[in-house]
């Protein structure tokens, strides 16, 4: 259970730390490239999904400066992450398959 904990922490850290990174690639990226196909195709569907999650947990989207108004970005960004945290836990959790190490944070493990 301390192993897979590790894993999702390692897995959080590094789509915390890919997004923005991605991010900017694929808006430098050339329109109709494979960098804006490949994140392009990834970050709009995920982008999508988590907007419209936002719509039906608030349904009438209020004026700007409001709550409701924000809510909406900022769960299209959190499914985002949550994509690339699903994507880095599974090549962690293959890596530590086949290599047989463990990830450890400190030396008390």
């Amino acid at each position: 259970m301390a192993q897979l904990r590790r894993q999702l922490i390692w897995a959080f850290l590094l789509g915390c730390l890919s997004w923005p990174l991605l991010i900017f690639i694929w808006g430098h990226s050339a329109r109709g490239g494979l960098a804006d196909k490949l994140w392009g195709g990834l970050f709009s569907a995920t982008y999508v999904l988590g907007h419209g999650m936002a719509h039906i947990i608030f349904p009438n989207e209020a004026s700007r400066h409001t709550v409701r108004y924000y809510i909406g970005p900022f769960l299209g960004s959190s499914a985002q992450i949550l994509l690339l945290m699903a994507i880095w836990l599974a090549g962690i959790r293959l890596i530590m398959r086949r290599t047989r190490f463990p990830l450890r944070f400190s030396r008390r493990s």
